[in-house]
C-alpha cells in the first residue's frame, strides 16, 4: 500500500513539474535576446531560478550557466527518491546511466593517455548515491587501478577481463559494448519488476523505442566513416524486439552499405514513415537525421507523459523531456554567444 501511494505521489509531482517546461512562445522570447546576461536574467524568472541561486548577474561564463541548467535535471530526482528509498528502486536507473557514461569517459581518456585532464560532469548532489567514488576517478592513472577501485561494484566483474599491460591497447569498443549492454538489460529488468502491468508494457515499449532511435542515429553516423573499426563498432548496437523495427528490418539497416542506402531502407519501414522525409534537404546536412529522431523521441515522450498512470512512466518521460529542454537551451546560449542568425538557431530546437 505504501508503494502504491508513493508511485501516485511521484506521478503527481512529475506531472506538476512538466507544466513548467518551456513553451514555443517562451523559446521565441529567448531567441530575441541579444546577450548572455539577458538570457540568464530571463531564465531567473522561470523554474530555473533555484539552480541559478548564487550565480552573479553578469560576468559569468556560458559554461557555468550551462552546467547549472544541466544540474537542474537532477533536482526532481532528489525529491522523488525520498518517496522510494529502496536499493532496487526503479528511479535509480538515472544513476546507472550516469555511472556508465562516467566510466566510458574515463576509459577513453585512459586509452588516450590524457587522464590528468579528466573532469566529471556529475553534480555534487548525486555523488553520495553512486556505487563508486566519482572524485577519485581524476586520480586514476591506469585501467587496472580503475578496476581495483570498482571491486565492490557490479562493474568489477564486467571489466576485470579487459585488463592489459598497456592502456593504449584497451579494447575500448568491447568495454563500451559490455557496459551499455549491462545498462540496457538492467533497466529493462527494473521495468519488468514494476508492479503495474500497464506501466511495464508502456515503459518497455517506450524505452525500447528510445534506444532504437539512439542506435539508428549512431549507425547513420557510422555509415559515413571509412575506418577499420566500423565493423567492430556494430557491437555497440543491440536489437530490441519491443522497438518499432522488426528483426529483418533491423538487420537490413544495420548492414546498409552507405548512408543513402541506410536512409532508403529505413524510409520503407513504419518507423521511417513516422520520422518523415529522410531525404529532405537541410542546411545541417547529416545532422538532419539526428534532428528527425529527436523530434520523434520528443513526441513519444509527450505521449507517454500524457497517458502515464504510474510514477515510473511519468518520471522517465519528464526526465527525457527535461534533457531535450536543456539541449535546446544549450543551443540557444551558444547561438546568443556567437551571434548566430535566428534561423540557424531555430532549426536546432526540438519542441
Amino acid at each position: 500500500m505504501k508503494a502504491y501511494y508513493a508511485g501516485k505521489a511521484i506521478m503527481t509531482k512529475s506531472r506538476a513539474r512538466s507544466s513548467h517546461l518551456l513553451t514555443q512562445s517562451q523559446y521565441r522570447e529567448i531567441m530575441n535576446l541579444t546577450t548572455m546576461t539577458d538570457v540568464a536574467a530571463w531564465l531567473r524568472g522561470t523554474h530555473y531560478a533555484s539552480c541559478m541561486t548564487g550565480m552573479p548577474e553578469r560576468g559569468f561564463s556560458r559554461a557555468e550557466l550551462q552546467s547549472r541548467l544541466r544540474n537542474d535535471i537532477y533536482s526532481h530526482f532528489l525529491k522523488v527518491i525520498r518517496f522510494d528509498r529502496s536499493e532496487h528502486s526503479f528511479y535509480r536507473y538515472l544513476l546507472l546511466e550516469l555511472e556508465v557514461s562516467s566510466l566510458i569517459h574515463a576509459i577513453q581518456m585512459l586509452r588516450l593517455g590524457t587522464m590528468a585532464d579528466f573532469s566529471s560532469e556529475v553534480p555534487e548532489m548525486l555523488i553520495p548515491f553512486f556505487s563508486f567514488d566519482i572524485p577519485k576517478l581524476s586520480e586514476i592513472r591506469s585501467f587496472s587501478d580503475l578496476v581495483a577501485m570498482l571491486i565492490r561494484t557490479p562493474w568489477y566483474t564486467l571489466l576485470r577481463s579487459y585488463i592489459t599491460g598497456n592502456d593504449r591497447d584497451l579494447d575500448h569498443l568491447g568495454i563500451e559494448a559490455v557496459l551499455r549492454k549491462y545498462q540496457t538489460e538492467h533497466i529493462l529488468n527494473l521495468i519488468q519488476a514494476l508492479p503495474s502491468k500497464s506501466d511495464r508494457v508502456n515503459l518497455r515499449s517506450f524505452y525500447s523505442r528510445f534506444l532504437e532511435l539512439e542506435n539508428l542515429r549512431a549507425l547513420y553516423r557510422l555509415k559515413g566513416l571509412e575506418t577499420s573499426t566500423k565493423d567492430r563498432a556494430t557491437e555497440l548496437f543491440t536489437y530490441l524486439p519491443f522497438g518499432q523495427l522488426h528483426a529483418g528490418e533491423w538487420r537490413a539497416v544495420a548492414n546498409a552499405t552507405s548512408q543513402n542506402h541506410f536512409l532508403d531502407l529505413l524510409q520503407k519501414t513504419s518507423l521511417g514513415r513516422d520520422l518523415g522525409d529522410l531525404k529532405a534537404p537541410s542546411l545541417l546536412g547529416s545532422s538532419y537525421f539526428g534532428l528527425l529522431t529527436q523530434h520523434l523521441h520528443f513526441r513519444n515522450c509527450k505521449k507517454l507523459l500524457r497517458f502515464a498512470n504510474e510514477g515510473p512512466s511519468a518520471f522517465m518521460a519528464l526526465h527525457m523531456l527535461h534533457n531535450i529542454e536543456i539541449s535546446n537551451l544549450t543551443a540557444l546560449t551558444e547561438g546568443t554567444h556567437y551571434r548566430l542568425d535566428l534561423n540557424q538557431i531555430r532549426v536546432l530546437l526540438v519542441f
